[in-house]
């Protein structure tokens, strides 16, 4: 998905928000997820160490199709 058709979805959520009679249409219920990893390559490294690259999903929970609304990663 690119940033528009992502901003697409986003206002359709609020358009169908309104339609419901939802009292903030922009208000739209999300779930959200965040993995963390880290490459275990050094000797020293261990699975429990901090996580330095994140990838964080964020999927819309309006509707049974609960489509994804942002995926973001850090590093």
């Amino acid at each position: 998905m690119n940033d528009n058709s992502m901003a697409a979805v986003r206002k359709n959520l609020v358009d169908e928000n309104a339609q419901i009679g939802q009292k903030d249409a922009s208000m739209v219920n999300v779930e959200g997820d965040t993995c963390y990893n880290n490459p275990i390559f050094n000797s020293d490294a261990t699975p429990f160490q901090a996580g330095t690259i994140a990838i964080t999903t964020m999927c819309e929970n309006n509707t049974k199709k609960q489509t994804n609304l942002e995926s973001t990663c850090s590093k």
